[in-house]
């Protein structure tokens, strides 16, 4: 079995402008969901690795940070893989199981987050916690 990890380029920083503030307020005003329910399930879902797909709408426009995301095909932001058309339609078969696919538009361009849903079991006592923009992400 191979592993791999997907690294972003040193200082690039992020290339979408979304963090789980900005989901939470697009999801807010989309659906009828008590707002303490929704706020938790965004702000906790790299914690407890839920589902937001029955939230999702069909498609979520998001805007760039970076006219880098054109020439992406993964990046990690935020605790998601960000994938372009490409990449979707090449690992959609491989992922498909371990987390949930969620449909963006950047600027007319079709793309996806992925949301990993399996992880394996951290070592707690050698882990350092990520956060992004101030928000736990994982380890």
């Amino acid at each position: 079995m191979q592993v791999y990890k997907i690294n972003s380029i040193n200082d690039q920083g992020d290339i979408l402008n979304f963090d789980p503030y900005s989901i939470y307020k697009s999801l807010k005003n989309d659906k009828n969901i008590p707002e303490s329910e929704l706020m938790i399930k965004v702000f906790d879902l790299h914690i407890n690795n839920g589902s937001i797909r029955d939230m999702w709408p069909n498609v979520m426009p998001i805007k760039a940070l970076s006219p880098l995301y054109k020439n992406v095909d993964l990046y990690v932001q935020g605790g998601f893989l960000i994938l372009s058309e490409k990449a979707l339609s090449y690992l959609t078969d491989y992922l498909r199981d371990y987390g949930e696919f969620l449909s963006i538009e950047v600027e007319s361009k079709k793309m996806a987050l992925f949301n990993l849903h399996v992880f394996g079991q951290e070592d707690l006592d050698k882990c350092v916690e990520d956060y992004s923009k101030g928000v736990r992400s994982g380890f």
